[in-house]
């Protein structure tokens, strides 16, 4: 090559041809984008990003360095942040997502084990060295401004192309409830200015969802398992952060993790089969307080405090017959927007230390303040209630990724700073110790207060963890059951001996299982969920995970296969939606299931598509979603 060649209007040019591409073509984790739409999404950006810079050329240098300095800056923090955010949020955000910013402040906690700190500098550094040729070589056009204009309404063109592609596939799961801002098929900054549908007109089809669900549940007798003296006991709920069953000894679990929970499970009632209904902690909390299915792909409905004009949930219920209700948690109370959600609930009481002035001198593990001193705190503030009380405790010290200083000793080798699976499991399993450590402590405490006599107290998790030991040998079904089975345990006062429920459940349940408890029963014909403590004809359970569901009736569940489907921390099932999927009933797979999952020894049976079930589901995680921001 010449010296000719590479004069300033030629080094100009490839310089932008290089800016541009980069930005659009290594938007996926510093690679080019393997799948059909996420391609087809960075080619629409780069030829917006061809659009604009061709119309902005003939303008001056002064226009044209001020865009493409602002440009490539937007650019770049929207790649490369959301790099960092699916890696712990496992979606990208949009301009409707801002709000998000004190969540992810917080998770900035975590920003040491950054997965892509690597490709991110490299990134960086080009965009860097790109622009700064760009400017330099800039030179006064030499051809008429018409020609430019015209030039860039063509690249407009091709980009719009590219968008009705997208488009049409965008609408096509967003009418499903599956759809959710991916890096396997929307690039940064187009997945940026996507809006999540907020059409909240309920169907004949979604309606018709409810009373699918609600004819499976059918009492096949009205006898309860136990009939429970009615009083005004109080209610505590606790909810172990990422806890799932597979850990726990009473659910099969080998480690001697949690000895606390299996002694506790010897004098408590105790539900074998029961599962999350989402893979998000908010999410999780809104079906136990109020029988509702939150968003699938969405963000949570917490986000949209402000749009809420339907929820009727337990700490509601019970503030308006006289209980005192107080929400508990280490973290800060910004956090999924629970300062302005949770009094919408019912929570008249918020208590988030770690807002207050001297939250630096608290004990702290991971995201916020040790559960230890939040028991603590918990029960002290408890014991000075003169009346009836619902108290929420969320723990959040074994938030990921685990690798904390828990201030005691712990069974597994420990691993500081995660990078690979297996030391995220051990650090995973460092988690569950720490959790059922904490909880046997407040126990212990517990037993010895006056709450002792007179407090119902629900033990259970919000959702579990996607990272196994062996997770190359284990199926999509086993990975589901896994995540999504949680433990639940219930003391009550009238217990004196264990009781163990077989049925499938789930956390929508709770609410009118805890009403039940307390002799409160006008509203079974509200909750879509049912009492556990009643025998029904088709026990169910509804799961969702970022776009998929699984759905369990009996010993059968259906899913959606997405081949090589994760969940948390890796591309998804969007991969599969992606790929301008006519019908997601491709998808469909239903297994019979005779024995435990987390056990050996389950014979797992193939079974035809179930689709009408499956729509089913789909449905009334619809009707939940708008149903909420009706009057």
């Amino acid at each position: 090559m010449n010296a000719n060649m590479l004069n300033p209007n030629m080094l100009f040019r490839i310089a932008l041809f290089l800016l541009l591409a980069f930005v659009a073509y290594l938007s996926y984790f510093g690679e080019v984008n393997p799948h059909t739409l996420g391609l087809l999404s960075d080619t629409f950006v780069f030829f917006i990003g061809v659009a604009i810079v061709l119309f902005v050329i003939p303008l001056g240098r002064h226009v044209f360095s001020l865009y493409l300095v602002l440009s490539a800056l937007f650019g770049a923090v929207l790649v490369v942040s959301n790099w960092w955010h699916f890696q712990y949020f496992q979606s990208y955000y949009n301009y409707q997502s801002l709000n998000l910013g004190a969540d992810i402040l917080e998770a900035s906690s975590a920003f040491g084990s950054f997965q892509y700190m690597k490709e991110a500098g490299y990134f960086l550094l080009l965009i860097v060295v790109l622009v700064f040729i760009a400017i330099k070589c800039y030179r006064k056009p030499s051809y008429p401004r018409m020609y430019y204009f015209i030039a860039s309404a063509f690249s407009f063109s091709l980009a719009m192309i590219c968008w009705f592609v997208i488009k049409f596939s965008l609408l096509h799961y967003q009418n499903l409830n599956i759809s959710i801002l991916q890096p396997s098929y929307l690039h940064p900054a187009h997945a940026f200015f996507i809006s999540n549908d907020k059409s909240h007109n309920i169907g004949e089809f979604e309606r018709g969802a409810v009373d699918y669900f609600s004819d499976m549940s059918l009492l096949q007798d009205q006898r309860k398992v136990r009939d429970f003296a009615k009083k005004s006991y109080n209610v505590i709920y606790i909810v172990l952060e990422s806890t799932r069953s597979s850990l726990i000894g009473i659910y099969g679990g080998d480690d001697n993790l949690t000895p606390n929970v299996d002694a506790l499970s010897k004098s408590l009632l105790l539900s074998k089969n029961f599962y999350a209904n989402s893979n998000y902690t908010i999410k999780g909390e809104v079906a136990s307080w109020c029988g509702i299915f939150d968003n699938n792909a969405k963000p949570p409905i917490s986000k949209s405090a402000s749009s809420i004009k339907n929820l009727q949930c337990l700490p509601k219920i019970l503030a308006e017959r006289g209980y005192e209700t107080s929400y508990f948690h280490g973290n800060t109370s910004l956090f999924n927007s629970r300062d302005e959600f949770l009094p919408l609930v019912g929570f008249q009481n918020l208590y988030f230390p770690e807002d207050e002035e001297g939250s630096e001198n608290l004990p702290k593990i991971g995201w916020g303040i040790a559960d230890e001193y939040m028991y603590e705190y918990m029960l002290d503030t408890l014991l000075k209630n003169s009346k009836p009380f619902f108290a929420h405790f969320m723990t959040v010290s074994s938030h990921y990724p685990y690798g904390w200083d828990w201030g005691i000793p712990v069974p597994m080798k420990e691993y500081p700073n995660p990078k690979s699976p297996s030391e995220v499991f051990q650090n995973y399993k460092n988690a569950v110790f720490y959790e059922d450590y904490a909880l046997g402590k407040f126990w212990e405490a517990f037993k010895k207060s006056a709450l002792y006599e007179n407090t119902i107290v629900v033990i259970t998790a919000d959702h579990g963890v996607w990272v196994f030991d062996d997770e190359q040998e284990k199926t999509l079904l086993q990975k589901n059951e896994e995540f999504f089975r949680i433990p639940l345990l219930i003391y009550h006062p009238d217990i004196n001996e264990p009781i163990e429920l077989t049925d499938t459940a789930s956390q929508i349940d709770l609410p009118e299982t805890v009403l039940n408890m307390l002799g409160i029963t006008e509203y079974d014909d509200f909750f879509v969920g049912k009492n556990i403590l009643q025998k029904v004809e088709n026990p169910w359970a509804i799961m969702m995970k970022q776009g998929d569901i699984v759905v369990r009736k009996n010993d059968t569940i259906c899913h959606v296969e997405g081949a090589g489907c994760a969940g948390i921390q890796q591309d998804c099932v969007a991969i599969e939606y992606g790929e301008l999927l006519p019908d997601i009933d491709k998808l469909l797979r239903c297994q019979r299931i005779d024995g435990d999952l987390l056990q050996d020894g389950a014979v797992i049976t193939e079974l035809p598509p179930n689709p009408e079930l499956m729509d089913k589901a789909f449905g009334l995680i619809r009707y939940h979603n708008k149903k909420v921001f009706m009057n």
